[in-house]
């Protein structure tokens, strides 16, 4: 997901963000400052799970789903603490696939 500053950070619950791929491969930033290193990310289609409290579902169709972290997504936004995470393509029996992509993220 891309934080409010404009740096890449690891999907979760957080305000002023939203997701725009994902970084392949992972970067790992632990301990640094932010932009102390460069990662390359792709938009797609990920499959994501879907919290459990707050599933995402049929009626969620072609809707925003919301960053729970950078595995789990959420319906809603859990009262104003969720960013989006982008479009849900489609649901399966294994999760949700989600269509992120930072062209549509600016454009919502």
């Amino acid at each position: 997901m891309r934080g409010a500053a404009g740096n890449l950070r690891p999907g979760a619950t957080a305000t002023g963000c939203t997701g725009v791929g994902r970084a392949e491969p992972a970067v790992d930033n632990t301990g640094g400052a932010a932009g102390a290193v460069t990662a390359n990310w792709r938009p797609g289609v990920f499959l994501a799970r879907t919290h459990g409290a707050d599933a995402v579902d049929a009626a969620d169709g072609d809707g925003l789903c919301q960053l729970v972290e950078d595995q789990t997504v959420a319906a809603s936004d859990g009262t104003g603490a969720r960013s989006p995470a982008r479009i849900v393509d489609a649901l399966a029996a294994e999760g949700v696939w989600v269509r992120v992509d930072g062209a549509p993220a600016r454009a919502v």
